[in-house]
């Protein structure tokens, strides 16, 4: 119901992988650098399941 969005071209591309993430991040044993790749990837992540469900919001109030 979204055209054009898509999480392929993103380092974390679905809840699968968020979840397996946020759970590597909260254990606290990563090194510094990859924690803080792990919180940037889902920061994106995250923004763009938030924007989807605006935009999913947005055709279903159209309707």
């Amino acid at each position: 119901m979204v055209p054009g969005m898509s999480y392929a071209d993103l380092d974390i591309s679905d809840g699968t992988e968020a979840s397996i993430a946020y759970l590597k991040l909260m254990e606290g044993k990563l090194p510094q650098v990859e924690a803080g790749r792990l919180r940037q990837a889902l920061r994106t992540y995250c923004g763009q399941d938030t924007r989807g469900m605006v935009e999913l919001l947005a055709r279903l109030q159209e309707l």
